[in-house]
């Protein structure tokens, strides 16, 4: 619960943040990409990407395998010049609403109590860690080629799937806000057992 309330805290304070702060609709910033102009040998590719990336990423023990595995394979696609397209924006709106309706069936029997506890723990410690987020992308924003927008995709606290699929909506670098998400989870499997392990030392 704590983890579904913190994905749906960050995607729906970003998704608002997007809108009415910095003035990008998402619903109508999609790739552009028409089913008209997706040829066979796209489709195929993109397909296939999509079907042979997951069991591939699954076999391999990668996070997120539904999502890390067609994207590698796409990326590998559009690296080499196979081609060059992006998933139709129909498509694009179709895992939007998707997305949205898997993060809100995660609270299925859930007493309203704890659902309320929940949201507002959520919220706090969202609020705290996409303030550090900001800060940092406004900092990266300096240094860098990336706009602040993007990277806040790139460190907010949300999940993978969702702040890279906000990240194709907004036409943003996917691969890099992907990365980073990729390295926080990696940091966090092989930090949190040391870090729960000192801690129950201090408290012999």
């Amino acid at each position: 619960i704590a983890h579904a309330a913190r994905i749906f805290v960050c995607v729906f304070l970003i998704a608002f943040w997007f809108r009415w702060v910095v003035g990008i609709d998402m619903a109508s910033s999609g790739s552009g990409t028409a089913f008209s102009d997706l040829g066979l040998r796209d489709a195929a590719l993109l397909l296939g990407a999509a079907i042979i990336g997951v069991p591939v990423a699954r076999a391999l023990r990668l996070p997120a395998a539904e999502l890390i595995g067609p994207m590698v394979l796409s990326a590998a696609a559009h690296l080499t010049e196979l081609t060059h397209i992006a998933p139709p924006s129909v498509l694009v709106s179709a895992a939007q609403v998707a997305l949205g309706t898997m993060l809100g069936c995660r609270f299925i029997g859930t007493a309203p109590r704890e659902l309320t506890r929940a949201i507002l723990l959520a919220l706090a410690a969202t609020a705290i860690t996409l303030a550090i987020a900001f800060a940092a992308a406004a900092a990266g924003a300096a240094f860098t080629s990336y706009r602040a927008e993007h990277i806040i995709l790139a460190f907010a606290p949300g999940g993978l799937s969702e702040m890279s699929l906000i990240a194709l909506a907004l036409k943003a670098d996917v691969a890099f806000v992907a990365v980073m998400h990729i390295a926080r989870i990696l940091a966090v499997i092989a930090g949190a057992p040391l870090v729960f392990r000192w801690m129950s030392r201090r408290g012999r």
